[in-house]
C-alpha cells in the first residue's frame, strides 16, 4: 500500500472517532474513507492550531481558536445529520393503492436510522412525530412496520437457507451439488443490511466467492478439492454472519424507536427473527472435509 494511502487511513481513524495509531478501520465505500480522512486531518490541524494558540498565551487568540474549532465541530455534526436523514428514501413509504405517503412511518424509519448513528435527541423527536395517537393508527403502524421488516427479512432469510444447503452440499462427494448450491447462494447473497463497518469485509468475501464460482463453472464443480470446499465454506460463513449481524443491528435500532413510542416491538418482529442455534460460523480446515467425505475419524 502506498505511503500516502496508509497515512490517509490513519487520519480516517481520527475522523471516525479512533486514534492515529490504531489499526485501520473499514468503511462502507472509498468515498466514506476519504471523507473520514479529511475530517481526521482537520481535527489534527485543529489540535495543532489550539496548541499554537495556547503557546502564545494570548487570551484573545486562544478564544478565537476555540471558537473556530467549535464551529467546525458543529458544521461536521450538521453535515453528518443531514447525510443520515437523506439516506432514508421517502418513496419507500408511498402507499401505491392510495398514492399518498405514510408520513408517520417515514418519521419512524428516519428515527431508527438516527438512533443507529448516535443522534439520540433528534431520533426521539422524530419517534414522537411517528407515534400513533389512536388504536386504529397503532394497528396500521404495526402492519406497516411489519411490511418494512419483511423487506429486510426475506433476502437475509433466503441467504441463510441457501447457506445451509451449500454447507450440506459441500460435504457430498463429486462437487456437482456443491457448485449448484453455490450458484443459488450467490444469487441470494445480499449486502443491503450489512453493518457499516463490515461492508468492505462482506464485499471482499462476496467477490472471492464470485471468483470461485466462475472458476468452477467450466467443470460444474467436478474435481472440487477439500481446499476449495474449505475456502468456499469459510467465505460463505463470513458473508452470512455479516448479513445476520447487520440485520440484527437494524432490528435493535427499530426496537429503540418502538420503545420510545411505547410500542411492543415483539408484535412487529414476530416471525421475522432469524435464530443462530443451528448455524456455525467458525472457520474450518481442509481436514474437516477430508473426514466428512471419506467418513474417517481424525
Amino acid at each position: 500500500m502506498a505511503i500516502g494511502k496508509r497515512v490517509g487511513n490513519r487520519f480516517a481513524n481520527i475522523g471516525s472517532g479512533g486514534n492515529f495509531f490504531s489499526d485501520p478501520k473499514t468503511f462502507e465505500s472509498e468515498e466514506a474513507r476519504k471523507l473520514a480522512s479529511q475530517q481526521g486531518f482537520q481535527r489534527f490541524a485543529d489540535a495543532l492550531g489550539m496548541a499554537a494558540a495556547y503557546e502564545t498565551g494570548d487570551a484573545q487568540r486562544i478564544a478565537l481558536a476555540q471558537k473556530q474549532v467549535q464551529q467546525r465541530k458543529i458544521d461536521r455534526e450538521n453535515k453528518n445529520l443531514k447525510d443520515v436523514m437523506q439516506s432514508v428514501d421517502r418513496s419507500d413509504y408511498l402507499d401505491a393503492s392510495t398514492g399518498t405517503y405514510d408520513n408517520k412511518a417515514y418519521y419512524r424509519g428516519m428515527s431508527s436510522k438516527l438512533f443507529d448513528k448516535g443522534f439520540i435527541e433528534q431520533g426521539i423527536k422524530l419517534a414522537e412525530l411517528g407515534t400513533p395517537t389512536t388504536s386504529l393508527e397503532a394497528n396500521k403502524m404495526i402492519l406497516g412496520e411489519r411490511k418494512q421488516i419483511e423487506k429486510q427479512y426475506k433476502p437475509v432469510n433466503d441467504a441463510v437457507v441457501g447457506y445451509k444447503k451449500l454447507e450440506d452440499a459441500l460435504q457430498q462427494e463429486g462437487g456437482v451439488a456443491a457448485y449448484s448450491a453455490l450458484v443459488l447462494y450467490m444469487k441470494n447473497l445480499d449486502g443491503s443490511v450489512v453493518k457499516e463497518g463490515e461492508v468492505r469485509s462482506f464485499e471482499s468475501a462476496q467477490g472471492l466467492l464470485g471468483n470461485l464460482e466462475e472458476k468452477l463453472s467450466k467443470t460444474k464443480g467436478e474435481g472440487m478439492t477439500p481446499e476449495m470446499r474449505t475456502q468456499i465454506l469459510n467465505l460463505a460463513r463470513k458473508g452470512t454472519k455479516h448479513m445476520l449481524d447487520g440485520y440484527d443491528a437494524n432490528l435493535e435500532g427499530s426496537a429503540r424507536t418502538y420503545n420510545t413510542m411505547g410500542m411492543n416491538s415483539g408484535l412487529i418482529f414476530d416471525g421475522y427473527l432469524i435464530g443462530r442455534n443451528d448455524l456455525d460460523f467458525n472457520p474450518v480446515e481442509a481436514s474437516f472435509f477430508e473426514s466428512e467425505i471419506t467418513g474417517t475419524l481424525e
